[in-house]
């Protein structure tokens, strides 16, 4: 046997091991790992099953996360902390409840146009980078934040049918505006912390809803930095 010959394998063979490794880094969708931590870098669409494994591992999302699912009826995630992109559920025909356990921080995020998603469970979730926003979910009953303190641009909730009550007791600053408007059902908001809206403040045509309550809300604010609202077209003081 040739012993240069079987050394120029074994290192052509190292070199293209190598080569593969590196042109696999190079790809749009990677994970990065540490023995606590892994990192997906770029967005995830969770549309079945086999799509919620692929997040069984990982902590943090380097882009957008996406749920458009149309057979799953539950979403359990339990190890994901962040999203450095937006939260976005959308369009949902058969999902009913999702829980993001252990969430503290995310980019943004948009729940809008489900038919069947009843409860959204983020209960460690701490800060909106930028929207916050709810619209025209039939079946939504709840939001519960029990953890959030701060929503980096605008906080909408809109036209939810079946929404009864929105709990974030320690939600103090919204940086832009804020709407809270045509949610027939609601009756509660526990929004006893807050104290700065930055832009515009509308809590309107709800009409189950407190009137009272929506006045100590606006009472509570700092008045210099909240120049403009209307809280029309609510219900009675109870």
């Amino acid at each position: 046997m040739n012993r240069f010959g079987s050394i120029t394998d074994c290192c052509y063979s190292f070199a293209m091991a190598l080569l593969f490794l590196t042109a696999c880094g190079d790809t749009d969708e990677t994970t990065e790992s540490n023995h606590e931590n892994t990192t997906f870098i770029g967005s995830l669409e969770i549309t079945n099953s086999a799509d919620l494994e692929t997040l069984e591992n990982i902590s943090t999302i380097n882009g957008d996360l996406i749920i458009t699912s149309q057979g799953l009826e539950e979403i359990s995630i339990n190890g994901l902390r962040k999203i450095n992109g937006n939260l976005t559920i959308r369009q949902n025909t058969t999902l009913r409840d999702i829980n993001i356990s252990n969430l503290q921080d995310v980019g943004g995020i948009t729940v809008e146009s489900n038919t069947s998603v009843k409860n959204i469970h983020l209960p460690l979730l701490e800060q909106s980078g930028s929207l916050l926003e709810f619209e025209n979910n039939q079946e939504l009953t709840n939001i519960d934040l029990p953890s959030l303190r701060k929503i980096g641009s605008i906080l909408l909730i809109n036209a939810n049918t079946r929404i009864i009550q929105i709990n974030a007791p320690l939600l103090s600053d919204v940086n832009s505006h804020f709407f809270i408007n045509r949610n027939p059902s609601l009756t509660t908001l526990e929004l006893s912390s807050l104290s700065l809206v930055g832009g515009v403040l509308e809590i309107t045509d709800n009409i189950n809803l407190d009137s009272c309550n929506v006045s100590d809300i606006v009472n509570n604010l700092e008045p210099e930095n909240n120049q403009e609202f209307s809280t029309e077209r609510n219900g009675v003081c109870r």
